[in-house]
């Protein structure tokens, strides 16, 4: 408002000021006219430039500042639920309801169901297989060779019970080990110690013969 009065001012000035200045000089009405037609025009131009500026300023102080919008706050609502079916099983997994994008891990549930069957398959009772471990022949001894297995079953309600056995066979033909001990041990509480390796040829390894290394005792001698 204060800058449209200071217009309003200079517009009065500038219009009687030149002619005031005429009534000195005397011009003709003519010149008169004219110099009145120009001072006029300069007049209103500037007075338009001026009130444009202040509707420019007014609009720029009253235009509404822009709000962002803010993303709503996404709240988790986690359920036990079940999962992907797998192998014809389902289990039940924590599932989030809202689908705010958060790992599971975080849920604060558990989920204990237990896992059923899916995808229409018929449950096919679990084939069970015999089977049958055995150890390595063992050193010969007196032409004979041991060996021991464990053997596990299968029973009528689903259970796999085990046996051991032990198997005997005789030693390879031509296959008897190299033996080499070393010396008796210190006598200690009437016992003497000693260690004995018994080497096989690689054509007897083949057969199944086993290079062993043993501990021997006797009681001690005078």
């Amino acid at each position: 408002m204060k800058k449209l009065v200071v217009v309003v001012v200079l517009l009065f000035s500038f219009l009687f000021a030149p002619i005031f200045a005429l009534a000195v000089d005397t011009p003709t009405q003519e010149q008169l006219t004219q110099q009145l037609i120009a001072v006029l025009t300069q007049l209103i131009a500037q007075l338009q430039q001026q009130i444009a500026t202040i509707l420019a300023s007014q609009a720029r102080s009253t235009a509404p500042t822009p709000i962002t919008p803010v993303p709503p706050i996404c709240v988790s609502n986690w359920q036990c639920g079940w999962g992907n079916c797998i192998n014809g099983y389902v289990s039940q997994v924590a599932v989030d309801l809202n689908s705010c994008g958060l790992p599971s891990s975080g849920a604060g549930i558990a989920c204990t169901a237990l896992a059923r069957q899916c995808g229409g398959l018929i449950e096919v009772p679990v084939i069970c297989t015999p089977s049958t471990t055995c150890e390595a022949w063992s050193t010969c001894v007196n032409g004979k060779q041991t060996q021991a297995c464990v053997s596990t079953g299968c029973s009528e309600d689903g259970g796999t019970p085990t046996s051991a056995s032990v198997q005997e066979r005789d030693c390879p033909v031509g296959c008897t080990p190299i033996r080499i001990c070393e010396k008796w041990g210190i006598c200690g509480r009437g016992q003497q110690t000693r260690i004995c390796t018994n080497t096989y040829t690689s054509e007897c390894i083949a057969g199944g013969a086993v290079n062993t290394t043993i501990a021997e005792s006797q009681a001690c001698t005078k």
